[in-house]
C-alpha cells in the first residue's frame, strides 16, 4: 500500500480491510479499527489524487 500511495495509485484497501468492515456490518457487528484504518487510506489517496 505504501508503493502505490507514493506512486499515486488506488490501493487495495477496499478488498482487505474495507471488507473485513463490511462483513462486520452484515453480522451486526463493528469492526472499528479496520474501519479507522480504511478511511485513513482512503483519505490518503485522495490527498495523492488531488495534489495532482
Amino acid at each position: 500500500m505504501l508503493q502505490d500511495l507514493a506512486a499515486c495509485k488506488r490501493t487495495e484497501i477496499d478488498f482487505l480491510n474495507g471488507a473485513v468492515v463490511q462483513r462486520a456490518k452484515e453480522y451486526a457487528t463493528d469492526a472499528p479499527y479496520n474501519a479507522f484504518i480504511t478511511s485513513q487510506i482512503h483519505f490518503m489517496e485522495d490527498l495523492r489524487t488531488n495534489s495532482n
